[in-house]
């Protein structure tokens, strides 16, 4: 498990350098249209509206209005009007490219929100569903104890680790660079609900 964690660190901040580096702004600006047409199709203008206006107000609450967006850009990026110096040439050679890395985060970190907004849509059914997983797991392992079924160790041990790598996964998607349907994050729930069921069914530990 240690190790699977350790590997999903790794994978977040690899993604997020891959980001800053590699991914240019007007792109993420592409992916954030298409995903938005693609959530209207599935919930509706009005509702996809909504999405987009939450999570860009979530946005300027959390890093615009409290100057945290200027300030980074302001930490970064000198002031074109202030005395220049003999290295003036070398800064005009990387601080653009400070631009672009500044542009790409927070293109990044509006997009996450915007995840989250729709994943927080499934929230309520897929909890209802992983529970009625559980429960459902829960009453097969009671019937395995009364006709002498035993659980597995491998199962439950497999069980947990995907359950980790599940919610691994679904983390790297918030950030992934790719135009995503709004119909991955129930699926990945029902997924989550699916394993868990099997972990539930398959635990050790006498309850």
């Amino acid at each position: 498990m240690k190790k699977i964690l350790l590997v999903g660190g790794i994978s977040i901040l690899v993604n997020i350098l891959v980001y800053l580096l590699f991914v240019q702004p007007d792109y993420l600006v592409e992916v954030r249209n298409k995903e938005f047409a693609a959530l209207a199709t599935v919930i509706g203008d009005d509702a996809a509206h909504t999405v987009a206006d939450g999570s860009r107000q979530w946005f300027d609450r959390m890093f615009v209005q409290t100057s945290i967006y200027d300030q980074s850009y302001a930490l970064y990026i000198p002031d074109p009007n202030a005395p220049r110096d003999e290295l003036s040439g070398v800064g005009d050679m990387i601080f653009p490219h400070f631009a672009k890395v500044l542009d790409v985060f927070w293109l990044v970190v509006l997009q996450m929100i915007g995840r989250l907004w729709i994943l927080g849509l499934w929230l309520l059914p897929a909890g209802v569903l992983i529970f009625a997983f559980m429960y459902d797991g829960w009453q097969q392992r009671r019937r395995g104890q009364t006709n002498f079924s035993y659980a597995s160790a491998i199962i439950e041990t497999s069980s947990l680790h995907s359950i980790a790598i599940l919610i691994i996964g679904m983390l790297l998607l918030l950030f992934a660079p790719l135009t995503l349907s709004p119909v991955l994050p129930p699926i990945a729930l029902v997924l989550v609900g699916i394993v868990m069921s099997m972990w539930v069914r398959n635990l050790q530990k006498r309850l």
